[in-house]
Order: C-alpha cells, then sequence, then structure tokens
C-alpha cells in the first residue's frame, strides 16, 4: 500500500458557516448542531469517537439526500471525505454551501488514500514508489493537484509511513 493524499473529512455548510463548526469536537460540544453523513461511513466512526451522539447524527444513503437535508435545515452540517466534497462545490449546484475551512479532525481520525499492490509486484511498487517520489518534486504535481482542488490539506504529513497507518488499530 502506497499513500498518494490524505483525503480528510471536510463538511459542507450554509454559505458563511453560521454554526461556526471547524471540527468534531464543535459538533460534540454543541447540542444544537446535528450532523450528516453516509450510512456506514467512517465519519460516523470518527464522531463518536470524538464524543458526537448518535442522537445528534443523521444518516443517508446517498450524497444527494445528506445535502437536500443541509439545505432544509434538517441538518447543521454535511460530512464527507475532501474529495467528495471538493467535487461537489466545483459543481453548478454548490450554491449556497461551502467547504468551511478549517476541519480538524484529530490524529486519531485522519484518513488516508492509497494505492495497492498485490505482494509479489514488489519491482511495480518501487518503481511507482520511485517515480511518484520524483514526481512530487517538481511543479506539475502541485499543479495536478490544485487542478482537483487539492491543496495543503489533503497533503500526506512529513514523516508518515505506510507501516504507521498499516500497524493503527481502528
Amino acid at each position: 500500500m502506497r499513500r498518494t493524499s490524505k483525503p480528510r473529512t471536510q463538511r459542507s455548510v450554509l454559505a458563511g458557516n453560521p454554526k461556526k463548526i471547524h471540527g468534531y469536537a464543535d459538533i460534540a460540544a454543541q447540542e444544537a448542531i446535528i450532523m450528516g453523513a453516509g450510512r456506514g461511513s467512517v465519519v460516523t466512526t470518527n464522531a463518536k469517537a470524538a464524543g458526537v451522539p448518535d442522537s445528534r447524527m443523521l444518516l443517508f444513503p446517498d450524497i444527494e439526500s445528506n445535502l437536500s437535508a443541509l439545505r432544509a435545515g434538517r441538518i447543521d452540517t454535511a460530512l464527507m471525505a475532501s474529495p467528495t466534497v471538493i467535487g461537489l462545490l466545483a459543481g453548478k449546484g454548490a450554491q449556497g454551501l461551502e467547504r468551511a475551512e478549517p476541519f480538524d479532525v484529530g490524529e486519531a481520525h485522519t484518513n488516508f488514500a492509497a494505492i495497492a499492490f498485490r505482494q509479489e509486484d514488489v519491482d511495480l511498487r518501487a518503481t511507482y514508489d520511485e517515480q511518484l517520489a520524483k514526481l512530487k518534486k517538481t511543479d506539475t504535481f502541485a499543479d495536478i493537484m490544485k487542478r482537483y482542488g487539492f491543496g495543503d490539506a489533503e497533503a500526506v504529513p512529513q514523516g508518515v509511513t505506510t507501516a504507521d497507518l498499516c500497524s493503527r488499530k481502528p
């Protein structure tokens, strides 16, 4: 497994972020905040670990239902992975919504995207790692990430290794 980016949890909020939600801790601390998330998503696990009770989570079968609830005022924030939020807000249906930043998930709640290789594909994995390392040292890499709406918030922090991530307990 090789890390390529860190899709932190982000949330869509109504424009202006009226409830000033900037992390799971804010949701847990403010009893009036109701969050929305995808049914079965890691977001719910992370929110529970941060102290958000089940009674303040509405779970939805799809993204559209989650955003409809946000627009209708049934929830105060729709939590999703950064790539999902970036994609949604780049579309035409994003009026009245924003990606409020920052959103602190805490170290224990950070998620990473990865590329997986079969164990026997040692040479392929080594070549991939080598080429990715070269690309990351160029402006081209930053340009590619920027083109898709990714910035420093989605970058894997220095020093985080595959071994560290694979040894974490859920």
